[in-house]
């Protein structure tokens, strides 16, 4: 093939393909006896992938020197078939090397986007904080799937990885392509330490329909989910396309625990759906007089802070102490 270039004394070649990971794009010949050294490929592998930031520079200074490169092409009108200051053949090599370059540091990026997903769910916390301090990516890198890190060590329960995902920058209200979040991924595998801490760094449950979810859970009177989504935050009143909260529909079906349970997180009980039905009339019409007897004490004890709150307002001075 044509000759691309000379090499001089001290001249360092083919590092676009060694750093990119690619075959070498070239043969070499010598008109005498000369001296190389050759770094063996695993070799210079194994010492990018201690130093992965740096790797990450360098092909990334690559790839800008080669679109450097190939700038210089350009066809001239008075001199047709030629490209400025390179060769037709230099000026395709420089392409076809910077496409090389380009699909290497895309493989680069998902190289560790793999080893982060996978020591994430081994539990390794020093070697996550060792990767993404190492390789200067972001923490909430993902798969095609939207997966990050946090994802995945939420839904394992590993606490130490969330930790340092959350101290090194990590969004602990991210979605990945399925519309989860780590604190879901958290409960949804009983990871309760995991979803305490996510929810103490200010993670949601991002619910679509928060409504919908707690009258779902309501009508099969489940207790134990329901206390789960209260206590992280979902608002006790949160109504459905009907304008039904969870309080309609445990007063309806009758399930006093669930009733007592979403009055302590304070649920109103005059909350009116879509027909002007509340969960005390509810109740009435379903014919259930525990829940009944449940709404009378709670506004009782409610009726009775309110007049405790006005007699210590309006309560007189002493009379002695007024100057007459």
């Amino acid at each position: 093939g044509e000759p691309m270039d000379k090499i001089g004394r001290g001249k360092i070649v083919g590092e676009e393909a060694m750093i990119c990971d690619f075959a070498q794009y070239a043969s070499f010949r010598t008109d005498g006896v000369s001296r190389i050294a050759a770094i063996p490929r695993p070799i210079f592998k194994g010492i990018a992938a201690k130093f992965r930031r740096d790797a990450n520079r360098c092909q990334e200074n690559i790839a800008m020197d080669l679109k450097r490169e190939c700038a210089k092409y350009s066809k001239t009108k008075d001199k047709p078939g030629t490209y400025g200051k390179l060769s037709k053949a230099r000026w395709e090599m420089c392409n076809y090397k910077l496409s090389m370059v380009e699909d290497g540091i895309q493989r680069s990026e998902q190289d560790v986007v793999t080893s982060l997903l996978f020591t994430a769910l081994r539990g390794d916390a020093s070697e996550v904080k060792h990767l993404i301090e190492g390789t200067g990516k972001s923490p909430d890198i993902c798969d095609y799937d939207g997966r990050r890190a946090i994802h995945i060590a939420s839904a394992s329960g590993n606490l130490a990885v969330v930790q340092v995902i959350v101290e090194l920058g990590g969004d602990v209200n991210v979605m990945d392509n399925f519309g989860s979040c780590a604190m879901r991924d958290a409960l949804k595998n009983e990871q309760l330490d995991v979803a305490d801490y996510l929810f103490s760094k200010g993670a949601s449950l991002n619910l679509e329909d928060p409504g919908g979810m707690l009258c779902s859970i309501a009508s099969k009177g489940d207790l134990s989910e329901l206390e789960l989504m209260l206590k992280y935050g979902v608002f006790a009143d949160s109504a459905d396309y009907d304008g039904r909260t969870a309080l309609h529909l445990a007063a309806a079906e009758g399930f006093p625990p669930l009733v007592k349970l979403l009055l302590r997180y304070g649920a109103s009980i005059n909350a009116k759906d879509r027909w002007g039905h509340t969960p005390y009339s509810e109740a009435e019409v379903h014919g259930h007089p525990a829940i009944l007897q449940l709404f009378s004490d709670h506004e009782a004890a409610n009726l009775t802070v309110e007049v405790n709150e006005v007699e210590i307002q309006s309560t007189p001075r002493d009379p002695t102490s007024v100057i007459s």
